[in-house]
């Protein structure tokens, strides 16, 4: 179980994720609000949260997410690239796919790597990597023209295929939230599926 408090316009939050220590897939994941005068109420709705995370059936696409940055440099506003990483985390899981920690499956990656390089000596524990991976990243800034506007990048690649990347600019709100959505569902529907061998 991970966790973190994030500040959003509605007040702090505490984002808790359920990951599967296996294959580091992240289960089930919960935005908690936070109160800090009343901390038992908090502790509560993760406890809650906790105990209705049950066995999933395993998803057959995986996204792989990587940072998300805040590459803004002038006066602090709120942080978007947390945001931004739950939100994709929220919708996907929901859509049924794998959202994998890409930091914690950077060991896997190499593994496979090395194994079809014909690198690896023992042949019987080989680490049995799915084909469908899309490995997504990307950042975001405040930047201001008329008003304040969020400027969004997001880089999404099949492994072992081409880079696509989405570039957007618009005020902050479900609007954002929708087109990095919209933009990351059209990568992945555009796709050719691959082969074990392929990949």
């Amino acid at each position: 179980v991970s966790g973190s408090f994030v500040q959003t316009e509605s007040g702090t939050q505490v984002w808790v994720k359920v990951i599967d220590t296996q294959n580091s897939v992240v289960l089930d994941l919960q935005a908690i609000p936070y109160d800090p005068t009343d901390f038992s109420a908090t502790t509560g709705g993760i406890a809650r949260f906790l105990a209705g995370t049950g066995s999933h059936s395993q998803p057959h696409e995986f996204i792989a997410l990587g940072k998300f940055r805040d590459m803004t440099v002038s006066a602090p506003r709120e942080d978007w690239s947390s945001r931004l990483t739950a939100l994709i985390e929220k919708h996907y899981l929901a859509a049924g796919y794998g959202v994998v920690e890409r930091e914690a499956v950077s060991p896997i990656f190499s593994e496979y790597q090395l194994q079809a390089a014909g690198l690896t000596g023992d042949s019987t524990n080989r680490v049995k990597l799915k084909p469908a991976f899309w490995i997504l990243d990307g950042s975001c800034k405040w930047i201001y023209d008329t008003q304040d506007k969020l400027s969004v990048a997001i880089r999404i690649q099949k492994m072992g295929g081409g880079e696509q990347t989405f570039n957007f600019t618009q005020s902050s709100g479900d609007a954002l939230e929708k087109a990095v959505v919209d933009a990351i569902q059209s990568a992945l529907t555009n796709t050719h599926p691959m082969t074990v061998e392929q990949a």
